[in-house]
């Protein structure tokens, strides 16, 4: 086994407000491969922090799902005409 293979020690874990406040970098891969594997080694030993990991990742699941919906007709005419009327110069 090699160091890079080592699990995490006690030491090396996030703790549970680290690793909740982590969870949509998490989830996004916006964070490193270390910090990945000691976050997946805390979610394997927490229940709290495991079920705060499956609540958000369902959230953003849901906000996926919604943003690919089909605007209705016109929306975003009107949208963009509202814009544009409060870009408009006043007087």
């Amino acid at each position: 086994m090699t160091s890079d293979d080592a699990p995490p020690t006690s030491a090396d874990k996030p703790d549970c407000l680290g690793a909740v406040e982590d969870l949509y970098g998490y989830l996004d891969g916006e964070i490193d491969e270390e910090k990945r594997r000691l976050i997946r080694a805390h979610l394997d030993e927490c229940g709290p922090c495991l079920d705060a990991y499956g609540f958000h990742d369902e959230v953003k699941r849901i906000v996926s799902e919604g943003c690919r919906s089909e605007l209705p007709v016109g929306l975003r005419d009107k949208v963009l005409a509202a814009i544009k009327d409060l870009s408009a110069p006043q007087g």
